[in-house]
This record gives C-alpha cells, sequence and structure tokens, in this order.
C-alpha cells in the first residue's frame, strides 16, 4: 500500500516537525500493531495529547471496525471480528488506561 506508507510518512513530517512524539509502524504484524497501540497508551497515559492515525487496510464486520496486519489471514466472516482485530477492543483498552490514571490522582498535562 504505497499510498498508506507515504501518507503515514507525510504526517510523521507534519508533527515532528512541530515537536511532537510519534510512534510510526509500517506494514506492521498483528503483534507490531499491539505493542504500538500499547506504547501509544502508555504515552498518554503520562499526560497530553493523543493522536492515533491508522493508514492501511481496515474492514467493517457486523457494525465492527476492525484494523488489519500486514499477517492476516481473514478467511470468514467471524475470523474479522476476533478482538484482537478490532479497532474497538483496543481503543477501549486505551481509554480505560487513560481513565485509571487520570482518578488515581494524576493530572493531566
Amino acid at each position: 500500500m504505497k499510498n498508506a506508507v507515504n501518507d503515514a510518512l507525510d504526517l510523521v513530517a507534519a508533527l515532528s516537525g512541530k515537536g511532537f512524539k510519534v510512534i510510526l509502524k509500517q506494514n506492521a504484524s498483528k503483534t507490531e500493531m499491539r505493542n504500538a497501540i500499547r506504547e501509544f497508551g502508555k504515552e498518554i497515559n503520562d499526560g497530553g495529547v493523543g493522536l492515533f492515525y491508522y493508514s492501511g487496510h481496515g474492514i467493517q464486520v457486523d457494525s465492527i471496525n476492525c484494523l488489519v496486519p500486514v499477517d492476516a489471514d481473514v478467511q470468514m466472516k467471524s475470523e474479522g471480528a476476533m478482538p484482537e482485530c478490532q479497532w474497538r477492543s483496543w481503543h477501549d483498552g486505551v481509554l480505560k488506561q487513560s481513565d485509571q490514571h487520570h482518578h488515581s490522582g494524576c493530572v493531566q498535562k
């Protein structure tokens, strides 16, 4: 996906140029995506603003949005809705971590 990588690199250049820390993953596997999302969650738990940008393949199964890593082998509808593929699962995990951090008495920057 040449255009997806180029889009991501353009955004990295723009955000880095403004002083933002960027976590860039290109053609990421499921494990690499999961680890990057965990890293993102830890970073925003320290306070500040977070922007999650994904440029790549995605699918929707029964109204559930799913990110598709390069090593995905989705052949049936039910496989696309597996929790590790679902954006909602990752999103909720990051929010849960952030919410726990916020309520622990820490103040976000």
